[in-house]
């Protein structure tokens, strides 16, 4: 289980703990701000997660080697670059994911012109993200007085991107069965948008595993968990003069907590698709 971009490990134990009490061995990975680890989610090395691949491959306590990865936002992102790259891992649920690898990021702003992973030393291709946009739409949203957020850096940083196919997670590369859950409203960045671009290149490429898209109508950028956090917490906050927003409505983010949810506890309990069994 991987969390988000805050690095706060105990916001995913309210994920970890439901998914263990219906029987599933739960192991969440930080990746970033932990002792070994990079400070900041920078050039996160992958072969610090081949580690934990090999560690569980020859675990004796551990009877079933199949991986299956939950990621959040960041590490949505995450979980398909790790399924794209290594073939134990056969099931992903990516929660707001996306379709590419972004800079590293530092806080609000954008960290160094690196990438937020690395192999062998060297940055993985990666979109860089515009500062000077956030800042732009920021100000825009403040004289409007409405609320801002990143999804429009993300989405305009892509469209000027000259190697968005560079940068792009080669999911089809990988051989698990995929569910993603996306709200339109996602404020955070532009979720929407990426798992269309993710759809469409397993369509070009035959994929022949599992796909599945939860499209949360009212859904901004919560957590995947219903009934624990109240929704008004991760809605909105005042911030450099204005409000920002993680995006959708109260009603939309608690229904779409409460469907995509329940259909992760069906996906992972559902028996793999036919071409992995094989």
């Amino acid at each position: 289980m991987l969390g988000g971009s805050d690095g706060n490990m105990s916001a995913i134990t309210l994920m970890a703990a439901p998914l263990a009490s219906r029987g599933f061995n739960v192991l969440m990975i930080p990746y970033f701000a932990s002792e070994g680890l990079p400070e900041k989610l920078e050039k996160v090395p992958l072969e610090y997660f081949e580690k934990i691949f090999k560690w569980i491959e020859n675990n004796e306590i551990i009877s079933s080697k199949e991986i299956f990865i939950h990621g959040t936002s960041k590490g949505g992102e995450l979980a398909l670059l790790l399924a794209s790259r290594h073939k134990q891992i056969k099931k992903v649920v990516a929660v707001e994911p996306h379709a590419y690898c972004f800079q590293a990021l530092n806080g609000m702003n954008c960290g160094k012109n690196v990438s937020s992973w690395s192999h062998r030393g060297e940055s993985i291709p990666f979109i860089e993200i515009d500062n000077n946009i956030f800042f732009e739409d920021q100000k825009k949203s403040i004289e409007k007085g409405i609320p801002f957020g990143f999804a429009s850096t993300y989405k305009k940083s892509i469209e000027k991107a000259v190697n968005k196919e560079e940068a792009r997670i080669k999911v089809e590369n990988s051989e698990a069965d995929i569910f993603m859950i996306v709200g339109k409203a996602d404020n955070i960045w532009n979720s929407y948008d990426g798992s269309l671009v993710i759809l469409d290149n397993l369509k070009k490429s035959n994929y022949k595993h599992k796909v599945e898209l939860l499209i949360c109508d009212g859904m901004g950028h919560p957590m995947p968990v219903p009934y624990i956090i109240p929704i008004r917490d991760t809605l909105a906050m005042n911030m450099m003069g204005g409000v920002f927003s993680s995006g959708g409505t109260i009603e939309g983010n608690a229904g779409g907590q409460y469907k995509s949810w329940k259909r992760t506890i069906e996906f992972f309990m559902e028996p793999l698709s036919e071409k992995l069994k094989k």
